[in-house]
């Protein structure tokens, strides 16, 4: 049930032991862990990893932490892990992504078999309580992936030992697009909705349960995601009214937050949608429509959702269960886990949700003329970024807000996604097409240092600030005040600093007081 779309490109990360090109997903016939390599003993049995010297580290990849989600269990909630076993299992080797349809699945295997993590820990701290960090992909919620080579842990992982604060991390994947998020009054009735964020949480619930094994303090969770993986932390954060389950104590969010940047519908407005996909499947008829699309082998119902029609449109949607309101409302009114977060956006977010260019007068009338979102949404990652913060900070709870202002190599603006590469630290620009700090100065990489280190630090502190060999020179990160709110400005050109969160005041309150009338 595997789908490879490209020949696997893995083989060129191998020099840093972060990626493989197979899946981890059958039991080995060895049940004894090789001389020397790093043994985790879990809940369900033992697995053994990759120690990689190179960086001190050892990796642990491709762990299961829910039951594989096909056959009767595709399109359904996760289900809890219920396999045991004596002796050790490999954890050396990637698992596939989850299937989705976008430019970010190109040179990686899929499957619907998928739901795995990995874990990376610095050496010799296996016993030692570290904080960890849950990184969230993004993609629109229909691409996307923890083995993508942007999202490599590792530079992260180095970074905290250089300072004195270590931690480990972790990646996870869940389910995309119409695997993960297909809805309809049939999907809703059987309690079945947002499977993607439900297999989020689930990976959340299962680190609790084994992370200490691995070495890590369950109790100092940061969760982090970038773009629909910062949506998904915002989800967490107001996740069933805002219960607190205990699976974190703080929050990063780069360009998203829990105020969705999408209209959060209900199933009644997927139902047509997904009327179509049964009877493009021949389910129309069916007694029962979503056993009946179970049933079909994967080769025939992807090729009926690999198209315009069914392949995108499918988001996390309002159910009364683990999305149980609008994110405004549940802000507006305190449910939501009362946790420290980091939360920002890129100066040039619009750029990356604009039309093909505009090269005449009729073309640039059409586009201000139209009532489309695009013109919308690079206004609502500042409107509610703004609005989180000052949420957090009227409740007297530590948000630090930032503006990444840099622009790589490749790019003309300061775009959605790029900070990534600056926080990773992935200064060899691995998984890019073009390497994001080639030919830049050194102010770059600086940069990307200041960034990945503050980012460690608040894993570690809870605060962004204070870590060992930090410049002098470099400014103390505000806390974010209802009555003097202040972004830290992440730059290259210009020394970084602080500034006024103030720009277009009127206009953002202006969104932020209106987000519940656009089903935000």
């Amino acid at each position: 049930q595997a789908l490879s779309i490209e020949p696997n490109m893995h083989s060129s990360w191998s020099l840093l032991s972060l990626a493989v090109s197979a899946a981890s997903a059958a039991p080995s016939l060895l049940r004894r862990a090789p001389t020397g390599a790093p043994v985790v003993n879990l809940k369900n049995g033992s697995y053994y990893g990759v120690h990689n010297s190179q960086y001190n580290q050892d990796f642990f990849l491709g762990v299961p932490f829910a039951q594989p989600p096909i056959d009767e269990l595709r399109f359904a909630n996760p289900e809890t892990l219920n396999a045991s076993w004596t002796g050790a299992l490999p954890a050396t080797n990637y698992a596939f992504e989850c299937v989705g349809y976008g430019g970010d699945q190109v040179g990686y295997q899929q499957s619907e078999d998928c739901l795995y993590l990995n874990v990376v820990r610095p050496s010799g701290y296996e016993n030692a309580s570290l904080p960890m960090v849950v990184w969230i992909h993004g993609g629109g919620f229909y691409m996307g992936g923890a083995v993508d080579r942007r999202y490599n842990l590792t530079f992260l992982v180095e970074n905290s030992v250089k300072i004195g604060k270590p931690i480990m991390a972790a990646s996870v994947a869940y389910r995309l697009g119409p695997f993960g998020f297909l809805n309809g009054d049939e999907i809703a009735g059987a309690g079945q909705t947002n499977i993607g964020l439900k297999d989020q949480r689930k990976a959340l619930h299962w680190l609790q349960e084994n992370g200490a094994a691995f070495g890590a303090d369950t109790s100092k969770v940061t969760i982090m995601g970038e773009s629909a993986g910062a949506a998904s932390v915002g989800f967490h954060l107001v996740a069933y009214n805002g219960r607190d389950d205990k699976l974190f104590r703080g929050a990063i969010m780069e360009s998203g937050n829990a105020i969705s940047y999408n209209a959060l519908n209900g199933s009644d407005s997927y139902q047509p949608k997904y009327s179509a996909l049964t009877k493009a499947a021949g389910c129309g008829n069916s007694t029962n429509t979503l056993d009946c699309l179970r049933a079909l082998p994967f080769t025939v119902l992807n090729n009926i959702l690999n198209t315009t029609d069914f392949s995108g449109g499918w988001n996390p949607a309002l159910d009364g269960d683990f999305i149980a309101r609008y994110g405004s409302e549940q802000l507006a009114d305190g449910a939501f886990v009362h946790v420290p977060i980091i939360n920002g956006a890129n100066s040039d977010e619009g750029v990356s949700f604009s039309p093909a260019p505009i090269n005449s007068t009729a073309g640039l009338e059409k586009y201000l003329n139209t009532t489309s979102s695009t013109q919308a949404r690079p206004k609502l990652f500042i409107a509610n970024r703004r609005r989180t913060c000052e949420t957090w900070a009227a409740n007297n709870i530590s948000a630090y807000s930032y503006r990444f202002n840099a622009i790589p190599t490749g790019s003309t603006y300061v775009a959605h996604f790029q900070e990534v590469a600056f926080v990773f630290n992935n200064l060899n620009g691995l998984g890019y097409a073009i390497d994001p700090f080639a030919n830049k100065s050194s102010a770059f990489t600086e940069l990307s240092d200041f960034m990945s280190k503050s980012w460690v630090t608040f894993v570690h502190d809870l605060d962004p600030n204070g870590y060992a060999g930090k410049n002098s020179s470099l400014p103390t990160w505000p806390v974010y005040s209802v009555s003097s709110p202040q972004n830290m400005v992440f730059d290259a050109n210009v020394t970084s600093h602080a500034e006024p969160d103030t720009w277009r005041a009127e206009g953002m309150k202006l969104i932020a007081d209106n987000n519940i009338q656009y089903h935000r």
